[in-house]
């Protein structure tokens, strides 16, 4: 008998439809969570630097501070080096590299908090 079936008192009233629903979003979750590794379980791997320590090759990279304390200048800089095959000021030791020939910076301004 339906009757004889026990619902969690979270579940009473739900519709079919209702139900099938959530145990989908039940099985989603489980089947994402499955696929969730503790950190200790992640094997780290080497990652090719741009500048080493500082700047991925291939990545993103962001650098961000308040207005007009240099970080325009700094990635000027960064950039005027990498592609001319300097070492970067970032770098502690005077490793130089191939010159890259091109780079890609991109820059936005946002309105202030006060006005």
């Amino acid at each position: 008998m339906a009757s004889d079936i026990l619902v969690e008192p979270e579940l009473k009233g739900l519709t079919p439809k209702q139900l099938l629903a959530l145990a989908k979003k039940e099985r989603e979750l489980t089947d994402c969570l499955s696929r969730v590794k503790p950190v200790n379980r992640i094997e780290e791997k080497e990652v090719e630097g741009l500048v080493p320590r500082w700047i991925p090759k291939g990545e993103i990279t962001l650098l961000a501070g308040d207005g007009g304390i240099g970080k325009t200048s700094i990635w000027c800089r960064i950039l005027s080096e990498i592609t001319r095959g300097e070492p970067c000021f970032l770098q502690k030791d005077d490793t130089s590299r191939r010159a890259t020939g091109s780079a890609s910076f991109s820059a936005a301004r946002t309105a202030s908090a006060g006005g």
